[in-house]
């Protein structure tokens, strides 16, 4: 599960210009706090979410335990 939230967080980088441009989510960004600002944002958000799924993979987070 973690490989796959950073793979797709790797993919969304890629393609951040695109998210930004052509969701509405990306555009409201790009609204709200200009195009330049709001392409930062994304990129640090789907950093966040790399390093997430990285730190998920190697199990340095366990969301769930059972006992």
């Amino acid at each position: 599960m973690g490989l796959g939230v950073a793979g797709l967080s790797l993919l969304g980088l890629y393609h951040s210009v695109w998210l930004l441009t052509r969701t509405r989510k990306g555009q409201w960004l790009s609204r709200s706090l200009g195009p330049e600002r709001g392409l930062w944002t994304l990129r640090a958000l789907l950093g966040m979410a790399i390093l997430f799924g990285f730190a998920l993979a190697s199990g340095w987070i366990n969301p769930i335990e059972w006992e």
